[in-house]
């Protein structure tokens, strides 16, 4: 009897993927593209910290003249 072997590849040629396959595909791209999309920053993202940093530090000040007001 032969022993059949259990791949990610499906075992009828031209026969569609199964869902496990196709799920595991899925995991494995988003992966890839979400490592390789994450380890640059572009112009876009410095702009945006510096105008989050900025909008924090205001805030931080608005507390601060509150406080001294209150005192």
């Amino acid at each position: 009897m032969k022993k059949r072997s259990r791949s990610l590849v499906s075992p009828v040629p031209g026969s569609a993927p199964s869902a496990l396959q196709s799920l595991f595909l899925l995991i494995l791209l988003s992966a890839v593209f979400g490592i390789a999309g994450c380890e640059q920053q572009g112009p876009a993202e410095e702009a945006g910290q510096k105008i989050d940093q900025t909008a924090e530090d205001a805030g931080d000040k608005m507390d601060e003249a509150k406080q001294s007001l209150t005192e």
